[in-house]
């Protein structure tokens, strides 16, 4: 897809930005940073001054974002917010762009109270994927400090979920976690495979299905956790996922454990890695 080298930059970077929603679509997310890193490594070589260059090179930058925010790692948004310290541009959504990542960040490395005073301070986004993985940190951030305080952040959320079938999904799945952290396995489990159908990216769809195959095992239902985490596994590898494809895996080995079906030291030591 990128073989078109001998093309000028103006006609080429739409390839690239449309080479990366493609990849996202599919889940192929490490796939989708690197042609979208090959692009604004090109943009910055050419220094480029006209507005269209620049728009397109904030439309890349969004794609890495949300790249990044699908990863759900802090290498990732490292990598993130260092592609967008490197922007010949600038603007508002850039900026939006960077206290968001930022604010995802210290959500993932356990500062809540950091995570909500960034992720509040920001206006609700009009970009609609990235005002989800807002609401998503904060969630995330609130879940820190406590399921009280966090099912408080759901409540909250409901308005902002209603009439939207990708909203409700999303909010399924934080229910979902919170009622893992509660006991709740089985309503757990339903929730996570409801937030499952009511996503579109098979990356998306795989996190759901991982905390659905957890839970049901954790409520004693091993056969629905086998099939949930055999469902995990071939996805996971279908787009690349090592780290869902492992943690499929891990659960199967549980599963068998706990039926009798394979020893401690088994499951220790066959474990793969991410």
């Amino acid at each position: 897809a990128l073989s078109a080298m001998h093309l000028p930059l103006h006609a080429l970077l739409p390839r690239i930005q449309r080479l990366g929603e493609h990849l996202l679509s599919e889940g192929r997310l490490a796939a989708a940073a690197a042609a979208l890193d090959q692009g604004l490594w090109m943009l910055r070589r050419e220094a480029p001054g006209d507005s269209a260059l620049l728009d397109m090179e904030a439309e890349l930058l969004r794609l890495v974002c949300i790249a990044a925010l699908s990863e759900e790692s802090v290498p990732a948004f490292d990598r993130a917010l260092y592609a967008l310290g490197r922007a010949v541009g600038g603007g508002d959504d850039l900026e939006a762009m960077g206290w968001l990542l930022q604010g995802v960040r210290a959500s993932f490395r356990r500062e809540p109270e950091r995570a909500l005073a960034l992720l509040d301070a920001m206006p609700p986004q009009p970009d609609e994927e990235l005002e989800t993985w807002r609401q998503a940190a904060r969630t995330r951030a609130a879940a820190a400090l406590g399921t009280i305080a966090e099912e408080e952040m759901l409540e909250r959320l409901s308005p902002w979920a209603a009439g939207s079938t990708a909203r409700q999904a999303r909010l399924a799945g934080w229910y979902g976690n919170l009622r893992y952290r509660q006991g709740r396995y089985e309503e757990s489990a339903r929730l996570h495979q409801r937030s499952a159908a009511g996503k579109s990216r098979p990356d998306a769809c795989l996190s759901s299905l991982v905390n659905a195959a957890g839970a049901s095992m954790d409520a004693l239902r091993y056969d629905d956790a086998r099939q949930l985490a055999l469902q995990v596994k071939t996805v996971a590898r279908q787009i690349g996922h090592a780290a869902n494809e492992a943690m499929a895996y891990a659960i199967l080995r549980q599963v068998a454990y706990r039926q009798g079906q394979a020893t401690a030291a088994s499951v220790s030591a066959n474990r793969p890695s991410s």
